[in-house]
């Protein structure tokens, strides 16, 4: 759904006709399937704007807007090795859904897919990039999730089924890897989880009690 959803960048707030609806990766941090913790703030923040930096400079690359005098020197290797992924799997994308914000109308909750409609090896999917050491398993959910709005979003014959997440590690030879989250439980368990913590969302405001 894409009438009356609205998103705030800066807060990470989505909205739908200006109800505040949650967003998948604060429903996994929520319920534990994702667990931070262990990793020092100041790391974990400077890897976000590392993160996200690599993720603007990918998202405009492939929208032919890149500057390239704007690429920052920590930022270029990220987007060497993406390049080096784009001519070797020859993806084709589908603009429209090149981190688009976007709310399922059913199930009420906010995501952005990095790429929300892309062509692999003939078949269409969600794609994920990750500009990490390490995948954590809780990925597969998060592309469920994002699977799951995208289908609804999208409007014609081409609706993405294959989930993808593409880890970019300059550290290592080559600097991607490209794997396919195929448990197809994942969709249940988000949905599970969505549910659990909206339980516990209301539990807490008292609207169970008598």
């Amino acid at each position: 759904m894409s009438g009356g959803v609205d998103f705030d960048e800066a807060t990470h707030t989505y909205r739908l006709d200006g109800v505040p609806v949650e967003h998948v990766t604060g429903v996994l941090a929520a319920e534990g399937l994702v667990d931070l913790a262990a990793i020092p703030e100041a790391t974990l923040e400077w890897k976000a704007s590392v993160g996200r930096a690599a993720h603007r400079a990918t998202q405009l690359d492939d929208l032919g807007r890149l500057d390239e005098s704007s690429v920052d020197d920590i930022v270029r290797p990220y987007l060497v090795g993406y390049r080096k992924w784009k001519a070797t799997v020859r993806p084709v994308f589908n603009r429209e859904f090149i981190e688009r914000p976007m709310i399922h109308s059913v199930w009420r909750y906010g995501t952005t897919p990095d790429r929300g409609s892309v062509q692999i090896g003939g078949r269409w999917g969600v794609l994920e990039v990750k500009c990490t050491t390490t995948i954590h398993p809780a990925v597969g959910l998060q592309l469920a999730a994002q699977a799951l709005c995208v289908r609804e979003c999208a409007m014609g014959p081409i609706m993405p089924r294959a989930r993808w997440v593409l880890q970019l590690d300059p550290s290592k030879a080559p600097a991607y890897r490209l794997r396919e989250c195929t448990d197809p439980g994942d969709e249940s368990v988000w949905l599970a989880a969505l549910a659990i913590h909206r339980w516990k969302a209301n539990r807490a405001a008292g609207a169970y009690r008598k």
